[in-house]
């Protein structure tokens, strides 16, 4: 039986990603965070049994909701390959690994909160707080003790440290969560320092810091002493898909659209390795292809988005190592047509009826992240 393309589900006027947690990872999924990228923020999302992931793609508009959603996708599908490793997925974090994760959570506090920080008792109430976590002292009537540290801790951290996790498809063991949540109580307790003096008007501490070190994941230390290149990630990802009883290969004739489009993609940059691309070698190869006026702006589209595709395909596969921070091809606006294309106005009734249905019967399946791109093919 042909399995459905997954799509972005409207819901009302607005698009969301909902997937149901796959059955071999069920069990185990439950209680897990994922950390999800929509648009340029990330959210966090628990698993509960029985009851599918789901996550609003903050847009009314079917394009921008369809981009997003790759994006969400992938993140939900590596969660679910790092489960599937089982305890060979559980990472040890070193002390500096706990330390640059927290200055990751330090840092996006000190940003967001730059303009408008808020009054200066807030951030007194946060910095006692965030004392009486890391001594153990968040319930008045009970003698501190490593027990009580270690409840504080969490009670205070976990939802940081799920987050910031998820964000890079960490699993740890409990020694190694423990580090983290101590480093989080101290880079916390900073950010709020400095949030602090700037809702009291000094701006001397601009909370910026060389402090905390940049996250390097052993997967991404791997990954970077081996060259890997589109076609790599397209030969594993028709391996991965054919694998299994109930398989779902790949079309022959998808496979060899995505392989043209990434071939033309290397061949303009002049550079077959897929872990060095850049936004800019995406926007020039998208002006060239306009400037030579032999494709329509919707076929260009599509090949971006084909080429977009076989990045996020390593992503999943690299479990985080691979462009944690987002797929730089999504940054490159994509070239739009005459809005009165036939062909356009078909997709987009079909989008409308699929998130109707999809509505009133869910998706029952974990969808693989290039069935979306076969819509469009």
């Amino acid at each position: 039986m042909r399995r459905a393309m997954p799509n972005p589900v409207r819901i009302q006027s607005t698009y969301y990603l909902r997937v149901h947690v796959p059955n071999d990872v069920a069990s185990r999924a439950v209680g897990t965070s994922i950390a999800i990228p929509i648009g340029d923020a990330w959210i966090t999302r628990t698993v509960k049994a029985g009851s599918p992931v789901k996550a609003s793609l903050r847009t009314k508009d079917w394009g921008e909701a369809r981009r997003r959603f790759l994006n969400a996708l992938a993140a939900v599908d590596a969660h679910w390959d790092a489960i599937r490793r089982g305890d060979a997925g559980v990472t040890e974090l070193t002390h500096k690994d706990a330390q640059a994760l927290a200055g990751e959570v330090r840092a996006l506090f000190v940003q967001v909160l730059d303009e408008d920080p808020g009054e200066p008792e807030v951030w007194s109430r946060v910095l006692e707080a965030d004392r009486a976590a890391l001594t153990g002292t968040m319930h008045p009537l009970k003698v501190p003790t490593n027990a009580t540290i270690a409840h504080d801790l969490e009670t205070r951290f976990g939802g940081f440290a799920d987050v910031v996790l998820a964000k890079h498809s960490l699993r740890v063991d409990a020694a190694s969560r423990h580090k983290l949540l101590k480093a989080l109580a101290k880079a916390m307790a900073d950010a709020a320092r400095v949030n602090h003096s700037k809702a009291e008007g000094d701006y001397s501490d601009s909370g910026a810091t060389d402090r905390y070190p940049e996250y390097k994941s052993k997967a991404a230390a791997a990954a970077n002493g081996k060259r890997l290149t589109f076609g790599a990630v397209i030969d594993r990802e028709v391996t991965t898909r054919a694998a299994g009883r109930d398989a779902a290969p790949l079309p022959a004739r998808s496979e060899g659209k995505f392989r043209r489009a990434a071939e033309e993609f290397c061949a303009h940059r002049k550079d077959d390795c897929l872990t060095n691309v850049t936004a800019l070698q995406g926007d020039a190869w998208k002006q060239s292809m306009l400037e030579a006026g032999k494709l329509s702006n919707a076929t260009i589209a599509q090949r971006l988005q084909n080429v977009m595709t076989v990045i996020e395909w390593a992503r999943a596969q690299g479990l985080g190592a691979v462009f944690p921070d987002g797929n730089p091809l999504s940054l490159v606006r994509r070239p739009k047509g005459q809005s009165g294309l036939c062909c356009t106005k078909r997709v987009r009734d079909s989008c409308r009826e699929s998130s109707v249905v999809a509505g009133r019967h869910e998706q029952t399946h974990t969808p693989n992240l290039q069935d979306q791109e076969l819509a469009g093919l």
